[in-house]
């Protein structure tokens, strides 16, 4: 189920429920029905990221190397006894393109899963940059498409960060 709100200040102007709360017990959706919300961040970033573009800060096709030089030289991974290693040199660079796709291969997988066991989140976007550097990709960039439920977002928030020269959390 769902609930769609649409206001402007002191309007609402559209607010109705849809579904179920509880589909096996059919109980319908409620306009005041409590649920959770994940991943929020990821249309907030892509309307930052999009608005962006249409300042002209970014382009779709940017290489995320243009902002962070250490991006310039990616890997392929694969697993190995249960470890990511090496496979080959990517051929492409990553985009903001592929990062807002889901199709830039960095943690989007086995082998970025492998890695994110391992990374030790830093206390800022800043310092978990150079980590996200070294990881190795899941597949060559636009190959495919794969969820990247962490890594492609921040990464993404980082470089509007600095391309509007605000911080991400006053910028959104």
């Amino acid at each position: 189920g769902c609930v769609c709100l649409v206001a402007t200040p002191g309007n609402i102007m559209y607010h109705e429920a849809f579904g179920f709360e509880d589909y096996t017990a059919k109980k319908p959706m409620a306009r005041n029905s409590m649920f959770r919300l994940a991943s929020m961040t990821k249309p907030v970033t892509g309307v930052t990221t999009m608005t962006l573009v249409e300042k002209g800060l970014l382009s779709l096709d940017d290489k995320v190397s243009k902002f962070l030089p250490g991006f310039s030289e990616m890997y392929i991974g694969k697993m190995e006894n249960g470890k990511a290693v090496p496979y080959r040199k990517a051929e492409k660079e990553i985009t903001i393109k592929h990062l807002l796709s889901h199709c830039s291969g960095l943690g989007s997988g086995e082998v970025g899963n492998a890695q994110r066991k391992a990374f030790d989140d830093g206390d800022t976007l800043e310092s978990e940059m150079p980590s996200y550097s070294s990881w190795l990709l899941d597949f060559e960039p636009e190959s495919t498409n794969a969820y990247s439920g962490h890594a492609a977002l921040d990464l993404l928030s980082y470089i509007c960060q600095l391309v509007s020269g605000m911080p991400y959390n006053e910028l959104i």
